[in-house]
């Protein structure tokens, strides 16, 4: 396989046979799996605060249940994260998309790949979609291959992804 890499970019690419494989990079799947688990740690903590305090009263067990969900949703969002850290986004020479055992797109329904600003995230936020010749947009899976926090590093994928599946990019940021 041929490996290319910027020591920067969250995303691998990799050339397989007859497809190419884009893959999340270990230092940004770690620290996504990373994240995840903080957050866990952290609503677990506060939600045993709640219960400790709030005993008696039904406030404690109210927000110490509520963050107690977000800790274990947190603990899922965790593992999913570690079990997708591996999985490839694979183009096939024949344009199919597919990820982690189901294909994204049939071959050639596609028009573009559009590059935009995720208006509702953060001011430097960036999202990576297939346009398709007809019907609503195919955005890429999370965690890995979304919420790019570089203009340069979502441009890059972006163009590597449309230049794999022969299609002309629409930036829109």
């Amino acid at each position: 396989m041929n490996y290319a890499w910027r020591s920067g970019d969250p995303v691998i690419a990799c050339r397989g046979d007859r497809q190419w494989e884009f893959r999340p990079a270990p230092l940004f799947a770690d620290s996504i799996f990373t994240l995840f688990l903080l957050v866990a740690i952290g609503c677990g903590v506060m939600a045993a605060f709640f219960f400790s305090v709030g005993r008696g009263s039904p406030v404690g067990v109210v927000f110490g249940s509520l963050i107690g969900l977000v800790a274990v949703f947190s603990v899922w969002r965790a593992l999913r994260a570690r079990r997708l850290q591996n999985t490839p986004l694979i183009i096939h020479d024949d344009g199919r998309v597919c990820y982690d055992n189901r294909e994204l797109s049939p071959a050639q329904l596609f028009r573009a790949v559009e590059l935009r600003r995720v208006v509702s995230g953060e001011e430097y936020s960036y999202n990576v979609a297939m346009l398709p010749t007809e019907g609503a947009e195919v955005h890429l899976p999370s965690p890995y291959f979304t919420g790019f926090l570089h203009l340069e590093q979502a441009r890059r994928f972006a163009r590597g992804f449309a230049a794999e599946l022969r299609l002309e990019l629409v930036e829109r940021c």
